[in-house]
C-alpha cells in the first residue's frame, strides 16, 4: 500500500510541476520578447527622430532651417543644464532630509529597546544603593 501511494504521490508531484512549468514558459517568453522588442524599437526610433529632424520641411530653405534648428538645440541644452543643476540641488536636499528621517527612526527604535531607569531609581543608586 505504501509503495503504491508513494508512486502515486511522485506522479502527482511530477504532473503538477509539469503543468506549472508549461504555463510559466510561454509567459516568460512573452515578457522577454516584449522587453527586447521595446528596447530595440526605442533605440531605433530615437535614431529615426534625430535623422528626420535634420531634414528640412518642404518649401523651406535648408540652410536657414538648420541654423534655426541649431539655435533651438543650444537653447534647449542650456535649459536642461540649468534644470539639472536645480534638480541636483533638490536631490541633495531631499537625500539629507531622508537621511535625517531615517536616523531619527532608528534612534527611536533603539531607544525603545534600551530600558530606561526612573529618576527615583537613579537617585537610589547614586546614594549608595
Amino acid at each position: 500500500m505504501k509503495q503504491v501511494l508513494r508512486v502515486i504521490g511522485v506522479k502527482l508531484t511530477k504532473d503538477s510541476f509539469a503543468k506549472t512549468a508549461a504555463k510559466a514558459v510561454p509567459l516568460a517568453g512573452g515578457v522577454i520578447s516584449g522587453g527586447l522588442t521595446y528596447a530595440t524599437l526605442r533605440i531605433q526610433s530615437g535614431r529615426l527622430i534625430k535623422h528626420l529632424r535634420q531634414l528640412p520641411p518642404p518649401h523651406v530653405d535648408a540652410e536657414e532651417y538648420l541654423r534655426s534648428l541649431h539655435v533651438v538645440d543650444e537653447a534647449a541644452e542650456e535649459d536642461s543644464k540649468n534644470s539639472l543643476r536645480g534638480q541636483a540641488a533638490g536631490a541633495v536636499k531631499g537625500a539629507g532630509s531622508a537621511a535625517k528621517g531615517a536616523a531619527s527612526k532608528v534612534s527611536g527604535r533603539l531607544g525603545t529597546m534600551i530600558p530606561r531607569r526612573s529618576p527615583e531609581r537613579v537617585a537610589e543608586q547614586s546614594d549608595g544603593g
